[in-house]
């Protein structure tokens, strides 16, 4: 009775161990073959410093982000990852909007997707993904904070040169350069 017992708890261990949580900040230098059903949480808050809402203006337009964390399943590889995802509103001088994304449901490709945080643990890279992305309207967002002013954001656009059967590149609508933005 003992043995069985003893036998039935070994099991259950086993089985419940299965699920290896990987820290969000040490994904980057994980070895490849990441376990299936590993959870890459962010463990140490280090995402929560990134959520909210900001707000800046580049180039006669306002920009509107908005940054929380979601928990992604990662279907081909069995995993979950904490990420941020990022919805954004523009709009000229004069209030009409350009583009938005906030009333996306997570799915969509236009709602901006976190990848990684960088090693140094100082910047977050995004995934962008435009209306125009086989013309080039797509890139990697780095976001940082000031270093002195935790209510300034730092957003850079490293944008996408590839293109697919276009005979120029599309406008970005997301600002070229880097742009502070200001927690509201």
């Amino acid at each position: 009775m003992k043995r069985s017992i003893l036998t039935i708890v070994v099991i259950i261990l086993a089985l419940s161990c299965k699920a290896q949580i990987i820290a969000v900040e040490d994904f980057q230098k994980y070895p490849a073959e990441i376990p299936e059903g590993a959870y890459v949480k962010d463990v140490n808050h280090l995402l929560d410093k990134y959520i909210g809402n900001w707000k800046g203006i580049y180039s006669k337009n306002n920009y509107t982000y908005e940054l929380q964390i979601k928990k992604i399943k990662k279907e081909v590889l069995g995993i979950y990852i904490d990420k941020l995802i990022m919805r954004y509103r523009i709009t000229d001088n004069n209030g009409n909007e350009v583009f938005s994304t906030l009333s996306l449901p997570n799915e969509s490709p236009y709602v901006i997707k976190g990848r990684y945080l960088s090693h140094t643990k100082t910047h977050y890279v995004l995934n962008y993904i435009g209306e125009e992305v086989e013309c080039g309207q797509s890139g990697d967002i780095f976001i940082y904070l000031e270093k002195t002013n935790k209510d300034k954001l730092y957003l850079i656009l490293s944008p996408s040169i590839d293109m697919i059967d276009c005979k120029e590149s599309a406008e970005q609508i997301l600002p070229l350069e880097p742009i502070i933005l200001d927690r509201q």
